[in-house]
């Protein structure tokens, strides 16, 4: 199953109401998400539902960023793992401790306006794939649950991301109330039912 935001709505200081902010709210502004703090990290995970440990998350780069990312296994304690799209081309997954950053992987290449970048982590493999493939892949144990989200890097005048998704989340459960139902059964001779 998987939840998506295509972030279409009208100018905000924070993501909304399905979203918890770690750090310095992401917002939205015209239609895409924007850093909300000069030269720092704008973090924030999906909160409407329950993620089982197996997930990940994916972006949409706008045509003009300068570094933004999905999330995976995050924490209200700014923990988890994340695949950097740097602007000059660096890629990288890093794992967030306590807010601060781990380098666990590099890949060479290059980005593109419009590509999707994604972070799938199963068991304690973690997936970095541009539009689809593989660019490869690291490991590492540390955190094993949390939420999927995205970050994005710099002030609100820098365009960070686009088009999230998330998957791997548990679908919320609608509960009814218990009516008890009482039924009687014959006893027959040999006291059996």
């Amino acid at each position: 199953m998987s939840v998506s935001d295509d972030m279409n709505r009208p100018d905000n200081a924070s993501l909304g109401a399905n979203w918890t902010n770690i750090r310095n709210a992401p917002r939205i502004t015209s239609n895409a998400v924007r850093g909300n703090t000069g030269g720092a990290y704008s973090l924030a995970y999906w909160s409407a539902n329950t993620f089982n440990n197996d997930q990940s998350a994916s972006i949409t780069l706008p045509a003009s960023w300068a570094e933004a990312g999905p999330i995976v296994r995050f924490t209200g304690a700014d923990s988890g793992y994340t695949a950097m799209a740097h602007a000059s081309n660096l890629r990288r997954i890093y794992r967030v401790d306590s807010g601060s950053y781990n380098l666990l992987a590099n890949y060479d290449g290059t980005l593109a306006s419009s590509d999707t970048i994604k972070l799938d982590v199963s068991g304690t493999t973690l997936d970095y794939r541009r539009n689809g493939s593989s660019l490869g892949t690291t490991t590492d144990a540390t955190y094993s649950s949390g939420s999927a989200g995205l970050y994005v890097f710099g002030d609100t005048t820098v365009i960070g991301c686009d088009n999230w998704t998330g998957t791997g989340e548990v679908a919320a459960v609608t509960v009814r109330p218990f009516a008890p139902r009482v039924t009687r059964q014959a006893v027959n001779r040999s006291n059996s039912f």
